[in-house]
């Protein structure tokens, strides 16, 4: 079964408690839709009425706009994306993990590093860990998962700043 991990210091954390309860529980249950259906933690403005009535809220579109707001969603093409303020870990299907280990996955991967001249695009740096970014999201567009096009070549450091994630703010010297 898949599962959502928050960290200890999540209800201790400033953007958490500046949220609110209703806010905060649309965050929760967003998170627990995005594991379940493999969404990399794109929200879909579709599916954003269920979630509010699953939450129990009659103001929902308030409670998105309030995480919006505080920085733990960022509006998005069709709905929103999950910033990584906050550190969560997913445990999805294991055809998503799967296909990320395919051969069709690691070509794609080779031939994005392979035309960005192994060099991360943002900062020009080869001496980092590399990573394949994709620009419209794995989740998101399905069928632009393996277009070379929809890739481009980051360092780790540069990578975590495009997600959100805190690996940044340790500093690259």
């Amino acid at each position: 079964m898949p599962w959502v991990k928050l960290t200890d210091d999540f209800p201790k954390n400033i953007k958490v408690i500046a949220a609110g309860l209703e806010a905060r529980a649309l965050y929760v249950t967003a998170l627990c839709h995005c594991n379940e259906n493999l969404t990399d933690g794109f929200i879909s403005s579709k599916f954003l009425p269920s979630l509010g009535m699953i939450t129990g809220l009659a103001d929902y579109q308030s409670s998105a706009e309030k995480l919006v707001e505080i920085g733990l969603w960022e509006q998005s093409d069709g709905g929103y994306i999950i910033t990584g303020e906050i550190r969560i870990e997913f445990s999805s299907d294991k055809s998503s993990q799967e296909l990320r280990k395919s051969s069709l996955y690691k070509k794609w991967r080779i031939a994005v590093l392979d035309r960005d001249n192994f060099k991360c695009v943002s900062c020009g740096s080869s001496n980092e860990t590399l990573h394949a970014h994709h620009i419209k999201p794995w989740a998101k567009d399905i069928l632009s998962r393996f277009d070379v096009d929809n890739g481009t070549t980051l360092c780790i450091w540069c990578h975590s700043k495009i997600h959100g994630r805190r690996l940044y703010d340790l500093g690259k010297d």
